[in-house]
C-alpha cells in the first residue's frame, strides 16, 4: 500500500485510485499545445498522455495543513514541500 507522510503527521493513502490530494502540474506551453489539439479535434486519451507524460510533475496537497509537496523533477521519488506563509 503506497502512502505519503506529510510533515504535519497526516498520512495520505496513494493506493486508493484518484484522490483529492493527488494533483498534476503541467507547464503552460503544454496546456496550450493540448488546447490546439482539442481545437483540431485530434485528441483522445492516448494522445493526451503522450503529450503530458514527460512534462508533468506530481503534486500532493495535504488536506490537514494545505502544504504542497512538489516532485523535484530530478528524481520522481523526491518531493519538496511548500507551505502557506503567515503574512500578518
Amino acid at each position: 500500500m503506497s502512502k505519503f507522510s506529510c510533515k504535519c503527521g497526516y498520512v495520505m493513502n496513494l493506493s486508493e485510485g484518484w484522490s483529492s490530494y493527488e494533483l498534476t502540474m503541467l507547464p503552460e506551453g503544454i496546456m496550450n499545445h493540448i488546447m490546439e489539439e482539442l481545437d483540431d479535434n485530434n485528441m483522445d486519451s492516448d494522445k493526451f498522455l503522450e503529450i503530458t507524460n514527460n512534462h508533468e510533475l506530481a503534486v500532493y496537497r495535504c488536506p490537514s495543513c494545505n502544504r504542497l509537496w512538489l516532485e523535484s523533477g530530478v528524481n520522481s521519488n523526491h518531493f519538496i514541500s511548500y507551505i502557506i506563509e503567515n503574512n500578518e
